[in-house]
């Protein structure tokens, strides 16, 4: 498994990322997960970790991905607070292949949920703050160069939604829908969604750490 780590490493990814709350990844021991975490740190990764508990073992969760980051020498993220904003869902169409099966709503609605609760019915955050949280901080994060702001020379990866109409409508029930107020999509600079539609552009790209380019 170190070997792989190396290699995934090697090959452009930022870190890795651990369900310890899930099978299979509640079995990994602490000392496993260290020996990983040690090839991260030497590759220039971190670890980010749903942690085991929640609740009654909450404490004991967050002092063990304490340990594994001081023992191993690695930034840690722990997939709970809201420092950063983002999702553990896969993507998701409305048609096709990826509107088969049933998903988790948050695979339609997570970030459009968070503006509507959040910023305009709770106002526990400011918009740009939850944009920042959703968009730079997290590219900042990962090494992502040429992302996650409006700027000059920066790739055009842009949404245009209505702060005052977006909120998420997929629910339990019927999870294929998406959210209301998000009329534009802009993906490398490409329309990928107008006027709330989706233009069959598929202008992705993958990603890798510290890299400007697309890869193809």
């Amino acid at each position: 498994m170190k070997h792989l780590v190396a290699e995934a490493m090697d090959s452009g990814a930022v870190g890795m990322s651990i369900g310890l709350i899930y099978l299979p990844g509640c079995y990994a021991e602490t000392d496993e997960l260290i020996e990983l975490a040690e090839v991260l740190a030497e590759k220039g990764g971190f670890y980010a970790s749903h942690i085991r508990g929640k609740g009654p073992t909450l404490i004991e969760a967050v002092k063990e991905a304490i340990e594994i980051s001081e023992r191993a020498s690695i930034p840690v993220e722990i997939s709970h607070p809201i420092s950063m904003i983002g999702t553990d869902a896969s993507s998701r169409a409305s048609y096709g292949f990826l509107g088969r099966g049933k998903p988790h709503p948050r695979s339609y609605g997570t970030h459009p949920r968070v503006i509507k609760r959040y910023c305009r019915e709770k106002k526990i955050l400011s918009l740009s703050e939850v944009v920042r949280k959703m968009a730079s901080l997290p590219a900042q994060k990962l090494g992502l160069s040429g992302r996650g702001l409006l700027k000059e020379g920066m790739w055009a990866d842009i949404v245009l939604f209505d702060k005052d109409q977006i909120a998420d409508l997929a629910t339990f029930q019927n999870q294929h829908q998406y959210p209301r107020g998000i009329e534009y999509v802009i993906v490398n600079g490409i329309r990928t969604v107008e006027n709330g539609e989706h233009t069959e552009q598929l202008a992705g790209k993958i990603l890798r750490k510290g890299s400007t380019r697309n890869i193809r």
